[in-house]
């Protein structure tokens, strides 16, 4: 854990938790992706460029997750180098309270301030193609969180950051946290469709052939949406439907799952209204979902 492993070239990463990338450039300097779940996790990331003889000259971040930006602080201090973000992602590295706040949907409770949810802020730039090394593309990934972005280098390696789940943590889980189910489907089978000499995600081991295991995580997305079909029969609120989920799913709640998949669920109850399946109506003060069509 925390040592330097070669992919590609001049592509590897770092084994940690948080997989963090690395790409090295020239005269000892290196880029990194993402930077680890945490203060201690960037303070073993500088230990092992250390032993390799690097120094991060530039942090590339894939989503503002803080499991994803927890190590920019202590890097960017240590050695002045910058993170980059695009999109809501730079806005929310550049104030990291946004995150549970964006789960929450209000000032988030004491039990969700911590850093599995809440980096520390740390000096975030725009992200633009001049700060790329050389030969090297990004990759829009959304779905996940709205502007998930992922890195294909020069020597083709492909870095998705958490643009899929691996098999376990599906079958563990099923309800794989997404913001938006549309765009997750999109970038899923971008991703099956891809060439690469290794691919890179964040929380799965890196391997040759991406293919199957995206089309496992496409499969388990319409799995998940027959299954809320099936349980809004009876029409109940997003919370409602976010309990009887944790139900089916055997999922334990913790104060960390409730807001994680009742967001994934919320997001799949608005994919599944576009898509004509479920649909939302007026309760009193409630807002409460029923099933129109069973079939997916």
């Amino acid at each position: 854990m925390y040592e330097y492993i070669k992919a590609v070239g001049n592509s590897g990463y770092i084994e940690s938790p948080s997989r963090v990338g690395v790409i090295k450039t020239a005269d000892g300097e290196a880029v990194l992706i993402d930077s680890g779940n945490s203060k201690g996790a960037g303070v073993k990331v500088l230990r092992a460029l250390e032993t390799e003889g690097l120094v991060p000259r530039a942090i590339l971040i894939t989503h503002a997750h803080a499991d994803h930006i927890g190590g920019n602080k202590v890097i960017c201090d240590r050695t002045g180098c910058l993170a980059y973000a695009v999109g809501t992602e730079y806005a929310v590295a550049r104030d990291p309270m946004m995150n549970p706040t964006l789960l929450y949907g209000a000032y988030p409770m004491a039990e969700l301030r911590h850093k599995f949810l809440l980096a520390d802020k740390s000096p975030v730039q725009l992200l633009t193609e001049s700060v790329l090394p050389e030969g090297m593309e990004i990759l829009p990934l959304p779905g996940h969180t709205y502007d998930m972005v992922g890195f294909r280098t020069a020597d083709g390696a492909v870095y998705l950051g958490d643009a899929l789940a691996s098999r376990e943590t599906i079958d563990k889980y099923k309800l794989v946290l997404a913001t938006d189910i549309g765009r997750y489907l999109d970038t899923l089978r971008q991703i099956e469709k891809m060439d690469g000499e290794i691919f890179i995600p964040s929380h799965v081991p890196p391997c040759k052939n991406i293919a199957s295991l995206a089309r496992y995580n496409i499969d388990s997305v319409f799995a998940v949406a027959e299954t809320l079909c099936e349980l809004c029969r009876i029409p109940k609120t997003a919370e409602e439907v976010t309990a009887a989920a944790f139900d089916h799913y055997d999922i334990p709640p913790t104060f960390e799952q409730l807001v994680l998949v009742g967001t994934t669920v919320k997001a799949y109850l608005s994919w599944l209204h576009d898509e004509g399946r479920v649909t939302p109506y007026i309760d009193g003060a409630f807002v409460k979902w029923k099933t129109e069509n069973l079939q997916i």
